[in-house]
């Protein structure tokens, strides 16, 4: 309920009109009623500007590290409003180092985003040979947690280099595939990561691949819920330099 202001008990002289160079005074009483009346502000506006959210939109609020929730809630459902949206997002994130907004386009139901699990289906020429040569297990499915180690390990390759990520045509694959009734879509890219050094020597390759991406229309946006890994032929499984595939980073980033 808003507070009333305490009405003015004693009558407030007359004062003259100010001269030049002169200091006009408050009578206590008016500045008690004016110190009131500045209390009674926050009170009466609080809940007309702040309405409660979800626990959901301040977890992805935190994630876009803004400390406006309900703004940065809207700017994200505006950022995936399409599939070119997400994948934008995405390049966005991997050239500004953000492993939050790259994880901000994979599907995730725990956090509000898709109703699909994320997963990744790994290049199987690079993953038994990173098996025969660790004796390690790959964890199965590889989820949404695995995943967060991705864009860790690359941004830790090159990190005073400023980053360009590209996603371009896939020649072998038929174009983009949408399926209405199931509000799923189906894209074919090849991706290249690429740095460029501080003293204006050549770029260099950080990674290097081919994918196809299933994407949902889930919660009013789209999302990935499954990254199909598959290597470029022209580099190979174990290639010599940094220029591998996002299959042999995520292996990398396993502990």
């Amino acid at each position: 309920m808003k507070r009333e202001v305490p009405p003015v008990t004693q009558p407030v002289p007359a004062r003259e009109p100010a001269r030049r160079g002169s200091t006009q005074r408050i009578s206590p009483v008016t500045h008690v009623a004016l110190l009131a009346l500045c209390l009674l502000l926050p009170l009466s506006c609080t809940d007309a500007v702040a309405p409660s959210q979800p626990e959901t939109v301040s977890a992805n609020a935190r994630a876009l590290g803004t400390s406006d929730p309900r703004a940065s809630w809207f700017r994200m459902r505006k950022r995936f409003r399409t599939p070119e949206d997400v994948l934008a997002t995405m390049q966005r994130a991997l050239e500004n180092k953000s492993s939050a907004g790259y994880l901000l386009a994979l599907s995730d139901p725990t956090s509000g985003i898709g109703e699909r699990p994320f997963r990744v289906i790994m290049d199987r020429a690079v993953l038994a040979s990173w098996q025969l040569a660790t004796q390690k297990t790959v964890p199965d499915p590889w989820g949404i947690e695995q995943e967060r180690g991705l864009p860790r390990i690359l941004f830790s390759l090159r990190p005073q280099y400023p980053y360009q990520f590209l996603w371009l045509p896939d020649p072998d694959e038929p174009g983009d595939i949408v399926d209405p009734d199931a509000d799923t879509m189906h894209v074919s890219r090849h991706y290249r990561l690429i740095a460029t050094p501080l003293d204006g020597s050549s770029d260099e390759t950080l990674a290097v691949g081919f994918c196809d991406l299933s994407l949902e229309w889930a919660h009013d946006r789209w999302s990935i819920f499954r990254w199909v890994d598959r290597i470029d032929p022209t580099v190979g499984v174990n290639p010599a330099d940094d220029a591998r595939s996002f299959t042999s980073w995520r292996l990398e980033s396993l502990p």
